[in-house]
């Protein structure tokens, strides 16, 4: 039914008009702006969007799981092992102590090489295509074997740290009565 308002309406598009606002967000109601303000058809659909926005909130409200409380934990094993594949990444390139030549990546990598973040996948995939940029033999293979180890660590030290929030947080939800001295 779109189709054959904007058809017969007019694309604002094809016309070289002043595009709105509401075109971007939503092109296929774009035959809307052309009804004069207060019209029954703008009214309509103003209306039909507004409950539909509602509907749409309401599921999100419903899916959305409240934040887990913060903890503080130590880097697992993992984590730590992920930052020695990275560190001898690094030192397997040409930069030595010169991070800064990795652009705006030097800050990312030194939050990465404290144990404070852990990269996604696809924020490995361009760190190792920056890190062999740096080595002599800088091909599609290296690219392809560094990504898969740094990934793989990745990975492994994302899941570890996440076992380890989940237990910090069960240990503090637990009551005191039920926790042995040995906890402690």
């Amino acid at each position: 039914m779109s189709t054959l308002l904007r058809w017969w309406a007019g694309d604002l598009a094809s016309e070289g008009v002043k595009l709105t606002r509401f075109y971007d967000d939503s092109p296929v109601w774009s035959w809307v702006d052309r009804l004069p303000l207060g019209h029954e058809g703008r009214d309509t659909m103003n209306a039909w969007t507004s409950r539909y926005n509602d509907l749409v909130d309401e599921v999100r409200a419903a899916r959305t799981r409240p934040r887990a409380p913060r903890v503080s934990i130590t880097a697992p094993p993992e984590q730590q092992r992920f930052v020695k594949e990275l560190t001898a990444l690094i030192e397997a390139t040409e930069l030595g102590d010169e991070l800064w030549l990795l652009g705006t990546w030097h800050s990312r990598v030194d939050r990465y090489l404290d144990g404070k973040a852990i990269p996604t996948d696809d924020t490995c995939r361009e760190l190792a295509k920056r890190l062999v940029s740096f080595t002599r033999d800088a091909d599609q293979d290296s690219v392809t074997a560094v990504l898969e180890r740094l990934r793989a660590a990745a990975q492994v030290a994302r899941a570890a740290r996440a076992r380890d929030r989940r237990t910090a947080r069960d240990t503090a939800a637990a009551p005191q009565a039920t926790r042995s001295p040995l906890d402690a």
